[in-house]
C-alpha cells in the first residue's frame, strides 16, 4: 500500500452498507500511515461534533479546530444514526 494519495492531497471515500469493513479498511490505512511516520487521527463523526460544540461553549473552538487540522491523515468515521 502506498500513501501517494496523502502527498497528492487526494481524498479516499469508503462507501457501503454497515458491517462490510469500511472502518477496518480506514484503520488499516491509518496504521500503514503511522508506519510511514505520518501523523494520524482517527475519530467518529459524533465525537468530532461533540468536541467542537464543547469547545465553542468554553471558547476554545479555534484551538480545537487547529487540533483537528494538525494530522496529515484524518480517516473520519461516518455517523451512525
Amino acid at each position: 500500500m502506498t500513501m501517494d494519495f496523502i502527498t497528492q492531497k487526494k481524498d479516499v471515500i469508503l462507501i457501503g452498507n454497515p458491517g462490510i469493513g469500511k472502518s477496518f479498511l480506514a484503520k488499516c490505512i491509518a496504521y500503514e500511515a503511522t508506519q510511514a511516520n505520518i501523523k494520524v487521527l482517527f475519530t467518529t463523526t459524533m465525537d468530532l461534533i461533540n468536541h467542537l460544540i464543547a469547545a465553542e461553549a468554553d471558547h476554545s473552538l479555534l484551538k480545537k479546530l487547529q487540533y483537528y487540522q494538525t494530522p496529515t491523515l484524518f480517516p473520519g468515521h461516518q455517523c451512525k444514526a
